[in-house]
Parts: structure tokens; sequence; C-alpha cells
């Protein structure tokens, strides 16, 4: 494991409800961004996806991906992650999307969105992406003589 994934801003930010913002290079050859729920476990990122989506047959073609978490106040920390991503298909609901639904919206709201998933898919992808370059920002550290 890189020892910026240990930093207190990495920490932070794994921890977080931000969502991530995923890199990916699209079947065509062009670059896509999206916002997507994640989880920090067992030194992997755990993403989730339809398993017919634009984004997981992207990345089963162009598996290497690029991740950034962001905090959303001045000064920004930013957790920024290269790698391997890896899909496994599951049937029905992933328990890493359980878990985020539950993390992201509450666990009230978070069941609704989960059973109102479930009436539409019955399977999703999981995306683990194995971290190979990582870069932890404090950007008020890194620029002490303007934030103190």
């Amino acid at each position: 494991m890189s020892p910026e994934l240990g930093t207190s801003v990495a920490q932070r930010l794994l921890r977080s409800k931000i969502p991530a913002r995923l890199a990916f290079v699209g079947p065509n050859g062009d670059p896509h961004v999206v916002p997507i729920w994640f989880l920090w476990r067992h030194s992997k990122i755990l993403l989730c996806g339809g398993a017919g989506s634009f984004k997981v047959k992207a990345i089963r073609k162009h598996p290497r991906v690029a991740l950034s978490i962001d905090s959303e106040m001045i000064p920004y920390e930013s957790l920024r992650i290269r790698g391997l991503a890896e899909i496994e298909v599951i049937d029905g609901i992933p328990v890493e999307y359980v878990e985020c639904a539950h993390r992201y919206y509450g666990n009230q709201k978070g069941q609704q969105w989960i059973d109102w998933v479930s009436t539409y898919t019955t399977q999703m992808a999981r995306i683990s992406v194995t971290p190979d370059w990582v870069q932890a920002l404090d950007f008020r550290e890194r620029f002490s003589e303007i934030f103190g």
C-alpha cells in the first residue's frame, strides 16, 4: 500500500461521504468523468454500477482508471488515485452498493433507494480498483503562507 494512503488527508477523504470522481476511457477513446459512491476496503476502492452500463462496458475495454476525492471547502484536500479496475458481475445488489446507499443517504432513505433499485435491476457490477499511483494533497499545508 502506498504511504500516501496512510496520510491524514487520505484517511479523512477515504472515510468521507464525498463522492469520488471516476475517470475512464470510453469505447471510442474519449475521456469520461462521473461522480460515484465508493468504499475503501482491503486496500481497494470499491465502486458499483449497472452490469450493462456505459461505464462498465468502457472499463472492461480500458481497465486503467483514475479517481479523485476532493474536499468541498477551501483550502482543498485532494486524494488522486490511478489503478487497474477489475469487474465482477453480481446477481442482485452487491452488499457494497447497499452499504454505500446507507452511507450516503442514511439508513431510511438508503433502504428506500435500494428497494427502488431492486425493482429494475437483476445484476450489478462490482468494480475494484487497486491503486498503483496515489497522491494526497493538502492545500492548507502546501500553501501555508496564504492559509496559515
